[in-house]
């Protein structure tokens, strides 16, 4: 299953990004310092990095919120970005904020 993230860039499940301008899959680079796969996107002709396993949750997961939602890799190895890997963590629900 493919879904559009951006003009030109389809995802799947198994986290491989395809641009359909180029017909090319795209090949994420290893972040060591903060231990996550990300990859750089053109979006309107200025490059932009994303971390992969954000974009499959964006994709994917439909009440995803970047603001108030964590992913968790279940095994605990962010090098297994596959979306069956992944799960959210919603901060609001976790740690509510005291109403005065």
């Amino acid at each position: 299953m493919q879904k559009i993230i951006y003009e030109n860039y389809l995802i799947d499940t198994q986290g491989n990004i395809l641009n359909t301008k180029t017909n090319r899959v795209l090949k994420p680079t290893f972040n060591t310092h903060y231990n996550f796969f990300r990859i750089n996107l053109f979006i309107k002709g200025k490059k932009t990095t994303f971390y992969l396993h954000v974009l499959l949750a964006k994709a994917f997961i439909l009440d995803y919120n970047p603001k108030t939602d964590k992913i968790k890799f279940i095994d605990n190895n962010s090098k297994n970005c596959k979306l069956d890997n992944l799960k959210i963590i919603r901060l609001c629900t976790v740690f509510p904020k005291n109403k005065l």
